[in-house]
């Protein structure tokens, strides 16, 4: 399976249900959520 360290939206994990697929997620902390945001605004 593919490893993809993305953020994503709330609906996201609902839609990949939807088409049957399975995945695992996890819920960031302050801190790595920040620096996960840095780390997006960095790359644009």
């Amino acid at each position: 399976m593919p490893v993809y360290n993305k953020l994503i939206g709330d609906n996201i994990p609902k839609v990949i249900e939807a088409a049957g697929e399975t995945f695992m997620m996890r819920t960031l902390n302050d801190e790595e959520y920040r620096q996960e945001l840095r780390k997006k605004r960095l790359k644009s």
